[in-house]
């Protein structure tokens, strides 16, 4: 409090008349106080003032659950309390309601008392804002689900292996068709339970039936609800025959697919794990799909942290990088997703990869090493629109090397999709390169170069770039990056001129304005749907990707793909809806398949 009286140049009465709330202080006076305070990181000791415990001990515990009437929050609050009240503890708990404002709040309430430790149940996405408590000497434990961005102990559950064994056990006593409810697909624990549940049916050779799952269920009437409908359409449906324990194989898993030397291949479609809500319906209109293994694409390039600095002065570490954000985009939408990149064993480098796995990106031919993770500085402008400084030198991302690449692909990887970062950072850069021109006779390549420019000399990136043009079928690109390929020609012209390439498919995303699209001789313009921007970031990608995701719905990511005027409209006005979600809410966070769906019908 001394030094908050003297940073602000008032009486240490005035400090306690403001931090206590008490009248008398005008208001400027209460400004500098208040802005010494948030300078200093000072947190009002309530309990210094009430028990003046000589060793500073307050003998509390915050503990802050999802929900104190949660049979498991409860439980778990009844546990701590267990073994506080013997050691002559008391716990101080509340419910976050997996609000992570509502979490901010509780635990710089419990932090404001002096608890001598917190024990979360996190619900937040970003817990570096726990640096300062900890720095000062307060013990934090996590429960139930790790922290994000922070290094801390966590009591965590086996929740992939749980499921698993779960749906085994179902599987040995002779079921097949086996539903799926499951939470806020946001929270981790759920991810990996669903996970849990794709990936043993795959274990056993099992489609998953989408028309059995349910996800994003907040509470008992929710998931009530979705039950009942299951149920109902168990007892429709009308089965061949009876089902028989033994009926399913075990199978190796994934972890045996290694090539010689290192180098991993993508596995077969028979022995592909699926970690991702990968779809094909046991209906009877669906039979036809049945047995046919779902087409891979591969997202090459980077993934990194995106650090975020808000004009309110404010800053925030996200998940992010062309790619990284591309592939997340896919699986969400429904679209079976690999991921061809680098990350870090540091911290930032396991939430990339959890986001990435929690999404249902296959992570087999992902490589981690000691590298730290790159970084992206995001200024966000009063428009919502980022501009991005890069530090790359030592870390992760560019280390992807051609040792890394793997032999050869599965007959189930139909595209490869690159770009930003991808063609810009060495050694990346080169062996993404190499591995376009081993696969574009073979494959779709779709670039999406996003240029990032002052990293490498502009003459060799766009060298780099107009090579991978030639051997792409699919070229997405802003209009600001036409403007520095073709500087001069408007982007219209330079779709012409990207055509001239080979190119089969070019689109031109125009921000607020919509998007055009360049087929043989289509040209079709559409308008892109009215948000409230709160950002741009991940847009491009987002858009990129319900392109791709909707080519491969319809079955037309081929290399001599062949679009009817109808079909390139409504692939642009899908790709338009996905940037536009994406844009009205924080980060680069895309859309779920029913969220487009649900806009869609809207």
């Amino acid at each position: 409090m001394r030094d908050v009286a003297a940073r602000a140049k008032v009486s240490l009465k005035t400090v306690s008349r403001v931090v206590n709330g008490e009248s008398g202080v005008s208001p400027r006076l209460a400004k500098r106080v208040v802005a010494a305070c948030e300078r200093l990181d000072y947190r009002h000791n309530h309990t210094a003032s009430t028990l003046r415990r000589s060793n500073g001990r307050s003998a509390t515990i915050g503990v802050v659950l999802e929900d104190v009437a949660n049979p498991f929050s409860s439980a778990l609050h009844r546990a701590i309390e267990d073994v506080a009240v013997q050691r002559g503890v008391l716990v101080l708990a509340g419910s976050s309601d997996e609000d992570e404002d509502r979490e901010l709040k509780l635990v710089y309430a419990f932090a404001s008392r002096r608890v001598d430790g917190l024990i979360i149940q996190p619900s937040s996405h970003d817990h570096s804002y726990l640096l300062a408590e900890r720095n000062a000497g307060t013990p934090v434990v996590f429960v139930d689900r790790p922290p994000s961005f922070l290094d801390a102990d966590a009591v965590v559950t086996d929740n992939v292996a749980g499921i698993r064994q779960a749906v085994r056990h179902l599987l040995d006593h002779g079921h097949r068709r086996i539903a799926y409810l499951g939470d806020m697909h946001s929270i981790a624990t759920a991810a990996e339970r669903h996970q849990g549940y794709v990936e043993e049916l795959a274990e056993h050779n099992i489609a998953v039936d989408k028309h059995l799952v349910r996800l994003d269920l907040r509470g008992i009437e929710k998931a009530q609800a979705a039950a009942g409908e299951i149920a109902a359409r168990l007892r429709r449906h009308i089965a061949g025959r009876p089902a028989r324990a033994g009926d399913h194989r075990h199978r190796a898993g994934p972890r045996g697919d290694r090539a010689d030397g290192g180098r991993r291949a993508v596995p077969s479609p028979g022995r592909r794990p699926v970690t991702g809500e990968i779809v094909h319906g046991a209906d009877a209109d669906d039979s036809a799909r049945l047995g046919r293994d779902p087409a891979v694409i591969v997202v090459c390039g980077e993934a990194l942290i995106d650090m975020v600095h808000n004009e309110d002065g404010t800053q925030l570490a996200a998940p992010g990088g062309g790619p990284f954000n591309t592939a997340r985009a896919l699986a969400r939408l429904g679209v079976p997703t690999a991921f061809f990149g680098r990350l870090s064993k540091d911290a930032f480098g396991q939430e990339l990869s959890r986001r990435l796995a929690a999404d249902g990106v296959s992570l087999d031919l992902t490589s981690v090493g000691p590298e730290p993770t790159t970084i992206a500085v995001a200024d966000v402008d009063p428009e919502g629109l980022a501009e991005y400084e890069f530090l790359v030198q030592g870390t992760s991302a560019p280390n992807l090397t051609r040792d890394l690449v793997p032999e050869h692909f599965g007959p189930d990887v139909t595209a490869l999709h690159l770009g930003t970062l991808g063609l810009v950072l060495e050694p990346m850069a080169s062996t993404l390169v190499e591995l376009v021109h081993r696969e574009h006779d073979q494959r779709v390549i779709m670039l999406d170069p996003n240029i990032r420019t002052g990293i490498a000399p502009d003459a060799e990136y766009r060298e780099r770039v107009f090579d991978v043009i030639s051997q792409s079928a699919i070229v997405k690109a802003s209009d600001s990056d036409l403007a520095w390929l073709y500087p001069g020609d408007d982007h219209e012209r330079a779709a012409e001129r990207i055509l001239d390439r080979g190119v089969a498919l070019v689109v031109v995303t125009l921000g607020a304005r919509g998007a055009f699209g360049a087929h043989r001789d289509l040209r079709i313009r559409v308008d892109a749907p009215q948000v409230e921007v709160v950002d741009t970031i991940g847009a491009g990608d987002a858009f990129g990707a319900a392109l791709l995701a909707w080519l491969h719905d319809h079955q037309a990511v081929r290399r001599d793909i062949s679009l009817e005027s109808d079909e390139l409209q409504s692939a642009l006005e899908f790709a338009c809806l996905g940037a536009a979600l994406t844009c009205a809410r924080e980060g680069a966070d895309p859309p779920w398949k029913w969220e487009m769906a649900a806009a869609a019908r809207t």
